[in-house]
């Protein structure tokens, strides 16, 4: 029998504990045959379960009946549950050792005591329902409610309540059997919140037990492998899932799991419902029971089909860069170098062990260093900088020519999280270039002394001509004279590219009245296209500082392009305004227009507009790229509007 510590029991406890009555109790304690204290000042006698158990044992309490008893109180004394009994009153009069332990009060503390002792405040009214149906006779079974601890802590308990009835039949009392089920609630809900874990999960989650049938089958399952929960479920996953060329792999797996060892991240083919491979990668544990034994595995599935292609995709893409002749590096907005490609090894010198997590300003020379601020802000508004000439420095501090293009790199939240560059080695290019220009500028000078003589003594013969009757001669030498003036035209316009690509275009600037450029220079050429009327329109107050005579030059290339490409028009609008800041000036025809993307090369050297339509006009390419590059020494602007079969219109806008 299980050890009792010793508790001071009264008459009617010992009587109660020993199935017999108060004055029997006490003849033997006083006869000796009951071991027994008195205490108080009435002498009353107490009485230790040690000495109550002992009892038992002596012929007085030998009877089938109190042993029946007696066992009775050892099982409520070693049960697990509190047992706990009341009278009608709601006073506890029994409370077993299992009581203080979920309670937390001795028997002391809660003999005598209300039962409201146990029973939270706000549930109080509970209690005296069910007490009222136990006095019906009725029994109540495993109903679950909430009670509270000595600490105030509350559990959630199983009550099974039973009548206790004296000899006759008449309910005395109340017998309760608690048990503390928190801990079971608290499993069960952790256990629903792992299944609704489970079943929304977009990963797949399977189990199978040890000879590979499938148990259980999420939703995360369903939709990557396209078979239903019903279709699933105790089918053997090889034949299910498993490509055949694989079927080793998963018998592999299994033996591994027997052995209670996790598998991780494995990555591997699977076969969905409509036959198409998907990559996964699979987690896959062990199912244990309670005794530890393996049962079964759990599989975590996850469709990394795209990420596979992502990083295919990474890899052709990094070879590609690795590859390139061209420099190609990445950078974090801060300047410092991510990565670096055998192209800007070859190019600069460096390593990429040298240069990864090195600044860029590295690279740069210290007149080119403000260069990098504005080329930041282009980048951190989320826009492109291409083909940006500019000049770095190699390894041996050896300036160079280069190309370089800049792109933001993006997350896929749109935030900008670093720049990726391209540079290319122009400087081969850039010297082509200069000795062509000193070529274009020697030859120009070269051709002007004879042209300049050449139209002189064509003006001579003019003269001459013109004084033989009815020749054709003079015909000739007008002919000759504007071939002259055309040639003339052109050695102008070269001489000003090389003079503007040397930076040694000299720009005389006053203040004048734009208006009155134009005004001089439709005078000048009233003559040049009489086909078509020049309409002005609107006017302006703010003088502009300009080279009037550059600026003229600029005018008088818009004004004859209009005339040129507008052959079946009339009329040529131009237009004046101005605003706080700026004068601006536009000339509009009304001919075959400009498609839209030769708009944005309208402006480079040498470019002329291709078509059949355009064919039939000559030139070469150079007046819109002089005036454009005029316009930029005035820190203007000029730009073009223009819709193929409608007309085109220059804009012309100067800083007032």
């Amino acid at each position: 029998m299980t050890k009792i510590e010793p508790r001071l029991l009264s008459i009617q406890k010992a009587a109660a504990f020993l199935g017999v009555d108060a004055n029997t109790i006490r003849n033997w304690a006083r006869s000796g045959l009951l071991e027994g204290v008195k205490v108080g000042r009435r002498g009353d006698w107490r009485f230790s379960q040690e000495s109550l158990l002992a009892m038992t044992q002596t012929a007085e309490l030998r009877s089938p009946g109190h042993t029946a008893q007696f066992h009775l109180a050892a099982i409520i004394e070693s049960s697990d549950d509190a047992i706990i009994s009341i009278n009608l009153a709601g006073i506890i009069t029994i409370w077993n050792r299992a009581a203080e332990k979920i309670f937390g009060y001795t028997v002391q503390e809660a003999l005598g005591q209300p039962i409201n002792l146990i029973i939270p405040e706000e549930l109080h009214n509970e209690e005296q329902e069910l007490l009222l149906k136990i006095k019906q006779g009725n029994c109540i079974e495993h109903y679950e409610t909430v009670r509270r601890k000595k600490t105030g802590e509350k559990l959630v308990v199983s009550l099974t309540l039973s009548p206790i009835k004296d000899e006759i039949g008449t309910i005395i009392g109340v017998s309760k059997i608690v048990r503390n089920i928190s801990r079971r609630n608290r499993d069960m809900e952790a256990q629903l919140y792992l299944a609704a874990i489970v079943a929304s999960s977009d990963d797949a989650i399977v189990s199978k037990n040890l000879n590979g049938i499938v148990t259980s089958w999420n939703k995360g399952a369903e939709r990557i492998f396209g078979y239903t929960e019903e279709e699933a479920i105790g089918k053997e996953i090889k034949t299910l899932i498993i490509p055949k060329d694989r079927w080793q792999e998963e018998d592999n797996i299994l033996r591994t799991l027997k052995q209670g060892i996790r598998i991780d991240h494995f990555e591997t083919e699977r076969v969905r419902k409509d036959g198409k491979s998907i990559m996964a990668s699979v987690t896959i544990s062990p199912i244990k029971d309670g005794e530890g034994n393996i049962i079964g595995a759990s599989k975590v599935a996850r469709d990394i089909t795209e990420k596979k292609q992502m990083e295919n995709e990474i890899a052709y893409l990094a070879s590609l860069v690795e590859a390139n002749a061209d420099a190609i590096w990445g950078m974090a907005l801060d300047g410092t170098i991510s990565s670096w490609n055998k192209g800007a090894e070859k190019l600069y010198g460096y390593t990429a062990e040298e240069m990864i997590g090195k600044p860029l300003t590295v690279l740069v020379p210290s007149d080119k260093v403000q260069e990098l601020s504005s080329l930041g802000q282009i980048i951190a508004r989320g826009q492109q900088v291409v083909n940006h000439e500019t000049q770095r420095l190699t390894r041996e501090n050896r300036r160079i020519d280069v190309s370089v293009s800049m792109a933001p790199v993006k997350a896929s939240n749109g935030t900008i999280t670093g720049i990726s560059l391209t540079a290319r080695d122009i400087t081969a290019l850039k010297q082509l270039e200069k000795n062509k220009d000193e070529f274009i500028g020697a030859a120009s000078h070269e051709l002007k002394t004879p042209l300049t003589s050449q139209k002189m003594f064509l003006q001579l013969l003019q003269r001459e001509v013109a004084q033989l009757p009815n020749s054709k001669m003079e015909q000739y030498v007008v002919r000759i004279l504007k071939q002259n003036e055309r040639m003339n035209q052109l050695v102008n316009e070269m001489l000003t590219i090389a003079r503007l690509e040397a930076g040694q275009l000299q720009l005389k600037k006053a203040p004048c009245l734009l208006i009155d450029c134009v005004k001089e220079v439709l005078n000048e050429l009233a003559l040049a296209f009489p086909t078509h009327q020049v309409i002005v329109e609107g006017t302006h107050s703010r003088a502009v500082t300009i080279d009037k005579k550059r600026i003229s030059e600029v005018i008088t290339n818009l004004l004859m392009n209009a005339v040129k490409y507008s052959p079946k028009a009339n009329r040529i609008v131009v237009s004046l305004s101005e605003d706080a800041a700026r004068v601006t000036l536009s000339v509009q025809d009304f001919g075959i227009g400009i498609a839209k993307a030769d708009q944005k090369r309208i402006f480079e050297k040498f470019f002329r507009v291709s078509g059949e339509s355009e064919q039939t006009y000559p030139g070469f390419g150079m007046g819109l790229y002089i005036a454009s590059e005029i316009v930029a020494q005035h820190q203007g602007k000029l730009w073009v509007e223009s819709t193929l079969g409608k007309g085109t219109t220059f804009h012309l806008s100067l800083p007032a």
